[in-house]
């Protein structure tokens, strides 16, 4: 029992060999190599077998009949799209963002079809009823009258559960 404690310590097999064994004598640039090959995309781009063995198996089988050229333009139609996402996805946020502003514009000159808020505008939207000098796309003007019905104890049926819900919760019943 001692021999066997002495020859493999804790139990561990000497046939056994640790797996993550890291060379002494990588040079900086092999490091700097396999640090930007973190997400396997410069292996795939080098090696027709982990691009193979990358895909779905329904796909695998037809990636033998296709040609290096092929190969490697798909690859670079994927980098150049993953690239793109963020910016395009910034471009996006950024144009809502901006609608929801108006723009700094001189004001209209009183005429017969300018100014429309002293029209009635509540055929328009019915539930709305409260607040007749805003249209119904200046939600700035709806806030502040809403504020202002709130306050003197009119009830607004819509206005005054939140807005995330949606649909009737068991426990309001």
């Amino acid at each position: 029992m001692s021999s066997l404690l002495r020859n493999c310590p804790r139990g561990v097999p000497r046939h056994v060999q640790r797996i993550g064994y890291i060379s002494t004598s990588e040079t900086l640039n092999q490091k700097i190599l396999r640090w930007l090959d973190v997400t396997g995309m410069l292996t795939r781009w080098h090696s027709r077998r982990e691009f193979i063995l990358d895909m779905d198996p329904y796909f695998r089988k037809n990636s033998g009949m296709w040609t290096e050229w092929e190969r490697k333009t798909l690859l670079f139609l994927f980098y150049c799209c993953t690239l793109a996402t963020p910016y395009s996805a910034y471009l996006d946020l950024q144009e809502l963002k901006h609608q929801g502003t108006k723009p700094p514009r001189p004001v209209s000159l009183e005429s017969r079809f300018m100014n429309q808020r002293r029209y009635d505008f509540t055929w328009m939207h019915p539930q709305d009823k409260f607040c007749s000098e805003c249209r119904p796309v200046e939600l700035e003007c709806k806030k502040m009258c809403f504020d202002r019905y709130r306050s003197m104890d009119y009830r607004m049926y819509g206005f005054q559960r939140p807005r995330i819900q949606t649909f009737y919760s068991f426990s309001t019943w």
